[in-house]
C-alpha cells in the first residue's frame, strides 16, 4: 500500500490523491476558488486543498508535481518549502517534480483499456526544455528556453519510450505546433482565454472554402504554420466580429471552419507519422488538443489505428494525476489499479446532511419521491429543464452525468432555451446527447463506446427529427455512452424514459451558469439553481422544489 500525492501547478491547477494504492480521489482548483482555469499559486495546498477536504491532508510517501513554462517555476524553492511545511509525510519529505507533456503521458496510458499503445501528446506548450525530465532524441541540441509543444511516445509493457519531441522559441510571431495554432486562431476570434470549444462549436456554421489560406505544414511529425496564418494573427480586424464588431458572423464562421480544417488534417497527419514510427495498433491522444472532439471522431474514422482512447481529464488539470500516477509507478515501484471507467473524482459530500439543512429555507422545499427516476422522467417528459447533483464531481472539463444540467432532447427549442436563459452565452453552441450505450447505433453513425463526451459523431438522418435538441447544423453530436456499470441513475433514468416516449436519448449540458466552472459543491449547486430559471434541482434520493415555481419552458 501507498499514498501518493499528484500536484498539477500550472493552469487548470489541480490536485490528486492516489491512496492505499487505488483509491483516487481528485479536484481542480476551479471548482473551489469558482475561478475558471484558475492557476496554482503559492498556498494553495494549505490554504484550499486541505481546508476544503481533509482527505488531501492524509499522510502520504511522495510528492509529484509538474509545471509548465510559466512565471510559478521561478518560486520553486518557496513551493518547496510549502511542501515540507503543510504536507503530512509518512516518513521523510520526498518531492519529485516532472515535466508537463510527461505527466501528460502517465495520466493517458497507464489507466488506459490497452497493454501498449502510441501516445500523442499536444497541447499549446509544456515545459521549457531544461526542464523536460525525460529523454528524447536530440536533446542535448535543444535551446535550454525553448517550449514542448507536440511529444510523441511508444508505450509498451509499461515502459514509456520518447520518440520525437517538437518545441518552439515562444516568439508571438513565429508560433509553431498544433495547439499554438488553435490557440492563435481562437484569440482572432474571442475575447479571453479558454475559448477553443466555442470556435469548435462555431466552425459549422462556416464555409473553409471563402477564405484562401494554405494547409499547415506537418513533415516527420513537426507542424510548421505557413506565413498566411501568422499575418492574419497579426492582424485580423476582419474577423473580429465577436471582439470588437468587426466583420461579420459570417466571416468568423468561415475563419473558425478554415481553421478547424486546417487543424483536423493536421492532426491526421501527425497521428500518421506516429503509427508509420510505432506499428502500434492503438493510440492515446492527450494534452489540451484532445478535446477537440470534432477532430477526435476523424481519428476513429480515417487514421490507421484501429483504436483510439482520450482521457476524460486530458487537458492540463489531469497531469496531477499524471504526477500521482508517476510516483506510484515509476518511483515507488508500485502495480496500478486505477483505470479510467469513470471520472466522478472528486470528494464526495454528505448530500442528506444538506437536505436537511434546508428545511426551514426561504426559498426552497425539499421532497424525497417514493421513485425518483420515475418523478425525473416524468419532469423531463414535462418539458422541465433539471440541474442533477451526484457523487464525486468529475474531474475532467465535461459534466457526465454527476454535475449536469439535463433536458428533453425531443424539444429543438430547448437548446436557445438553455444557452440563452440558463448559460447566457451564444446561440450557436451545442449541448450533448447522453444515449443508452446498447442503443446508440439507432442514433448515431459510430461503433465505438464513448463514455467521457469525447467524440462529435455523425447523427443518422432519421433520428435527426427524433432529438433536435442535440442535433448540431453539420448534422453531428458529442455523444454520452451510458452503461449501468458506471453510471447506474442515468442507465435507469434513460431505461424509464425509453419505456414511456420510445427513445433512449436526453440532452445534457455542465451544470453552471454564465462564466462560471462547474458546481463543486452542493452550495454550488443551489446558487446556480436559485440563480437562473432551473425547474428542479435532483440530488438523489431528493429534488428540490423553488417555492416560487419557475414557468415550463414548454409554455413560454
Amino acid at each position: 500500500m501507498a499514498n501518493i500525492l499528484g500536484i498539477n501547478r500550472t493552469s487548470d491547477a489541480s490536485i490528486c490523491l492516489i491512496k492505499n494504492s487505488s483509491e483516487v480521489v481528485a479536484v481542480a482548483k476551479e471548482r473551489l476558488t469558482r475561478k475558471k482555469h484558475d492557476w496554482g499559486k503559492l498556498g494553495d495546498i494549505k490554504n484550499l486543498y486541505i481546508k476544503s477536504h481533509a482527505v488531501f491532508a492524509t499522510p502520504v510517501d511522495i510528492v509529484v508535481e509538474c509545471y509548465s513554462s510559466d512565471a510559478e517555476y521561478k518560486n520553486i524553492a518557496q513551493y518547496q518549502a510549502e511542501l515540507e511545511d503543510s504536507i503530512h509525510f509518512s516518513s521523510k519529505p520526498n518531492i519529485v517534480q516532472i515535466s508537463h507533456h510527461l505527466a501528460h503521458v502517465y495520466s493517458g496510458f497507464f489507466p488506459s483499456p490497452f497493454n501498449e499503445a502510441a501516445v500523442l501528446v499536444c497541447d499549446f506548450q509544456g515545459s521549457h526544455a531544461e526542464q523536460v525530465t525525460e529523454n528524447f532524441p536530440g536533446k542535448k541540441n535543444v535551446p535550454l528556453r525553448h517550449v514542448e509543444v507536440i511529444s510523441y511516445y511508444a508505450c509498451k509493457a509499461g515502459e514509456v519510450q520518447c520518440l520525437n519531441k517538437q518545441f518552439w522559441d515562444g516568439r508571438h510571431e513565429a508560433p509553431k505546433g498544433l495547439g499554438t495554432f488553435y490557440a492563435r486562431l481562437t484569440q482572432c476570434l474571442f475575447p479571453g482565454i479558454g475559448n477553443e470549444g466555442i470556435v469548435m462549436g462555431l466552425a459549422p456554421y462556416g464555409n473553409e472554402r471563402e477564405i484562401e489560406l494554405p494547409q499547415l505544414e506537418v513533415i516527420d511529425g513537426h507542424v510548421s504554420i505557413p506565413q498566411a496564418w501568422i499575418d492574419l494573427f497579426i492582424n485580423p480586424s476582419k474577423y473580429s466580429f465577436f471582439i470588437d464588431g468587426s466583420g461579420t458572423f459570417q466571416d468568423a464562421a468561415n475563419l473558425a471552419a478554415a481553421g478547424q480544417k486546417a487543424y483536423e488534417r493536421a492532426l491526421l497527419s501527425c497521428v500518421q507519422w506516429l503509427h508509420e514510427s510505432t506499428g502500434l495498433q492503438n493510440i492515446i491522444i492527450v494534452g489540451g488538443c484532445a478535446l477537440n472532439c470534432s477532430a477526435n471522431a476523424k481519428v476513429t474514422k480515417h487514421s490507421p489505428f484501429k483504436n483510439v482512447f482520450i482521457p476524460p481529464a486530458t487537458h492540463d488539470g489531469g497531469t496531477s494525476l499524471g504526477c500521482a500516477l508517476y510516483g506510484l509507478i515509476h518511483v515507488l515501484g508500485k502495480v496500478n489499479e486505477f483505470k479510467w471507467k469513470t471520472d466522478s473524482l472528486g470528494p464526495v459530500y454528505n448530500i442528506e446532511s444538506f437536505a436537511h439543512s434546508l428545511a426551514d429555507h426561504e426559498f426552497v422545499e425539499v421532497e424525497r419521491p417514493a421513485n425518483i427516476i420515475q418523478a425525473v422522467s416524468d419532469a423531463l417528459i414535462g418539458g422541465e429543464v433539471l440541474g442533477i447533483y451526484q457523487g464525486g464531481s468529475e474531474f475532467g472539463p465535461r459534466a457526465l452525468g454527476h454535475r449536469s444540467i439535463i433536458a428533453d432532447a425531443r424539444h429543438g427549442f430547448i437548446t436557445n432555451y438553455i444557452n440563452d436563459k440558463i448559460k447566457k452565452r451564444q446561440w450557436f453552441r451545442p449541448l450533448s446527447p447522453m444515449v443508452l450505450d446498447s442503443d446508440k447505433h439507432h442514433y448515431f453513425n459510430f461503433d465505438r463506446s464513448s463514455s467521457f463526451m469525447l467524440f462529435a459523431v455523425e447523427v443518422k438522418p432519421e433520428a435527426k427529427r427524433l432529438i433536435p435538441a442535440v442535433v448540431h447544423v453539420d448534422d453531428s453530436a458529442r455523444i454520452q455512452t451510458i452503461t449501468e456499470a458506471v453510471n447506474p441513475f442515468f442507465f435507469d433514468l434513460l431505461s424509464e424514459y425509453k419505456k414511456k416516449t420510445g427513445i433512449s436519448v436526453i440532452l445534457n449540458t455542465s451544470f453552471n451558469g454564465k462564466t462560471e466552472p462547474i458546481v463543486e459543491t452542493p452550495e454550488d449547486a443551489l446558487n446556480c439553481f436559485l440563480s437562473t430559471p432551473l425547474n428542479r434541482l435532483i440530488m438523489p434520493p431528493y429534488i428540490i422544489h423553488k417555492k416560487k415555481r419557475e414557468k415550463n419552458p414548454l409554455h413560454t
